[in-house]
């Protein structure tokens, strides 16, 4: 936060105030002119799906360079903007949400028993920022939304879209690959237990200083045909995917309206608690969430006053609801339990998600991680150099940089497929004039050029050519993957780009 430049910061702040005080004015009943906050990157409109889409986008623009500062073409550049961290927010939901308190709740403390040691005020200001984003997550243990597992959720919407015709999910041949049979791991059901294993939710995952571990602790596994790094980009995409990640918002949001009764090693009388916008509703819910925010700040408070507290983790973390009553029962179970006794609800919710005006008007959220990448194919024959770009009537021409075509990998059945964001797939032409050209095309026109690149000799080869990629020898700007007389090789690059 320290690192955010007035200009970005502010603005948010002032969103977060205007929202917060028309909130309360609607809590009041009163009704009063709109005032706009100054300088309030966005204006709260009600809350609702328009709402959210127009704010987000608003949030978006403005931290599309997060984080800044980065080197040009940085694969890093964009990973911090607004829409980026909300399509790894599965943090926000439990079992994620007890080890993210409890992550930044530890360095709270530390930093708190180091001021107590140094007197340093600045220190004091670090215990309590990392308090601060500790709380967070406290109270999202305790909103009724927020204790489905937000990830199992995605997987229940992947397996129930999967028979609907009229269903729109972009990118349907990477993410049918993420159910809870293929990749059961994604879901972290180990974290609902004392001794959890290594996997984490997408953001913790996201923040892991290397490729290998960043696949280690998303829980992918190689299954069938597909690797484990294929499996790891297709959890990626899944993540990027604008209409699955709002499924998960439908059975939150039903949730929160419908209020949950829930209960905890501390508390065992079952108690109501609602969420977000509804959290006032009723119920003892607010009052023991407030009860434990207050007990955690107190125990900061006490650390930096006298170094010491009685006021543990432990007795804090007690307090976080990990039963929950399921729909039609009395019965109160375990919250891992009683997640899985919400796929039927869930798959009635579903029904509101909004797959067509979301594939429509935004498929994919952005780029989500260093680690979803696009390329370039930079072509060169002595002398001569270019890259792959998209010329009329979509055939590959050689083009300037700025021209290039952006390519993303799909991996189908064991064939390597190279294509646009707007779904267009590289291919080789195979009949009459059109045959060895390189072209882009409809997936379902694609063919099986299945593209195979040799990373010593830096030749790109499709089983649909009969050549490896080339131009002709009096280049006419056309790509080919053709052998014969007056086609040459070219020497081809793959470029990688945010």
């Amino acid at each position: 936060m320290d690192d955010l430049p007035r200009e970005i910061l502010r603005p948010i702040l002032q969103a977060v105030r205007q929202e917060g005080y028309y909130n309360a004015i609607n809590l009041l009943g009163l009704s009063l002119p709109f005032v706009k906050f100054e300088g309030a990157v966005s204006t709260h409109l009600s809350n609702g799906f328009m709402n959210d889409i127009w704010e987000s986008i608003w949030l978006t623009d403005l931290t599309a360079n997060l984080p800044a500062g980065l080197p040009p073409g940085s694969l890093n550049w964009g990973t911090n903007s607004y829409s980026a961290i909300l399509a790894r927010n599965a943090c926000h939901f439990a079992p994620y949400s007890w080890y993210r308190w409890q992550d930044s709740y530890d360095k709270a403390l530390a930093k708190a028993h180091e001021y107590y040691q140094t007197k340093n005020p600045e220190t004091a200001r670090e215990a309590w920022i990392h308090h601060g984003y500790a709380d967070h997550f406290l109270q999202d243990s305790f909103a009724g939304g927020h204790l489905v597992n937000k990830t199992l959720v995605m997987q229940w919407f992947v397996e129930w879209a999967s028979p609907k015709w009229f269903v729109s999910v972009p990118d349907w041949v990477e993410i049918q690959t993420m159910t809870t049979t293929r990749q059961p791991g994604i879901a972290a059901r180990g974290l609902y237990s004392s001794s959890p294993d290594g996997v984490r939710d997408p953001q913790t995952d996201q923040e892991q200083p290397t490729r290998p571990e960043r696949v280690k602790m998303s829980g992918v596994r190689a299954e069938a045909s597909i690797t484990q790094e294929v499996a790891y980009q297709n959890y990626l995409i899944l993540l990027n995917n604008s209409v699955v990640q709002s499924s998960s918002l439908a059975l939150h949001d039903y949730i929160n309206k419908q209020g949950l009764y829930v209960a905890s090693k501390d508390q065992s009388t079952p108690f109501l608690i609602y969420g977000d916008s509804t959290m006032l509703n009723g119920g003892d819910g607010v009052r023991i969430a407030s009860e434990t925010a207050h007990m955690s700040q107190q125990s900061i408070q006490d650390v930096l006053d006298r170094g010491t507290t009685t006021l543990t983790p432990d007795r804090i973390r007690n307090r976080f609801p990990t039963l929950a009553r399921p729909e039609g029962s009395n019965d109160m179970l375990p919250l891992e339990q009683w997640c899985d006794s919400m796929r039927d609800r869930a798959q009635v919710e579903f029904s509101s998600v909004h797959d067509l005006v979301l594939s429509a008007v935004k498929p994919r959220i952005g780029h989500i991680s260093a680690d979803l990448t696009l390329f370039l194919l930079k072509l060169s024959r002595g002398g001569m150099e270019g890259y792959l770009g998209r010329g009329p009537d979509d055939w590959a021409v050689l083009a300037d940089r700025d021209h290039a075509a952006r390519l993303r990998v799909r991996v189908d059945g064991g064939d390597v497929y190279y294509g646009t964001e707007d779904d267009k797939w590289l291919s080789v032409g195979t009949q009459g004039v059109n045959k060895g050209y390189v072209g882009l095309y409809g997936w379902k026109t694609t063919g099986y050029p299945n593209w195979k690149y040799d990373v010593v000799s830096k030749r790109l080869t499709s089983s649909l050519g009969s050549g490896p990629m080339g131009m002709a020898e009096y280049s006419d700007g056309h790509i080919y993957c053709y052998a014969g007389s007056g086609y040459v090789p070219v020497q081809v690059e793959i470029e990688y780009v945010p």
